[in-house]
This record gives structure tokens, C-alpha cells and sequence, in this order.
């Protein structure tokens, strides 16, 4: 199962907030960019691990948006 999250309220396109997700929380997910135009500005989250890790990652990419 997965998520599609938008971002274009960071002012980042999917990609540039994919990779600031990686490199400053540690959180890996995939660029709404290489599913085609329509899914530029988004962020397409696995949901295939247990509760804890989604919680964990869901508070580190809100912590990433608030900085941005």
C-alpha cells in the first residue's frame, strides 16, 4: 500500500523535498517525479513497515516542512 503526499506548499518539488527528507531525517521515500507529470510535488510513501516506523517517519517529514 502506498501514500501519495503533497508538497508544494514547502516550495519544493517532489524530488528536492525527497532528497532534503533523506539527507536530513533519514527517511526514504520516492519522488512523485518518477511516476510521470502527475505526480510532480508529491512524495509517494511505502506503508509496508509496522505502525511505530510510519508514526516515526510521519514525524520526521512534518519536522522537515515546518523548518522549510
Amino acid at each position: 500500500i502506498f501514500l501519495m503526499v503533497d508538497v508544494p506548499t514547502t516550495g519544493l518539488s517532489g524530488e528536492a523535498f525527497a532528497w532534503k527528507l533523506l539527507e536530513e531525517e533519514n527517511v526514504v521515500c520516492m519522488p512523485g517525479e518518477s511516476f510521470g507529470e502527475g505526480g510532480a510535488g508529491h512524495l509517494r510513501l511505502a506503508l509496508t513497515v509496522d505502525e511505530d516506523q510510519i508514526a516515526e517517519a510521519s514525524r520526521r517529514i512534518a519536522r522537515l516542512a515546518d523548518r522549510i
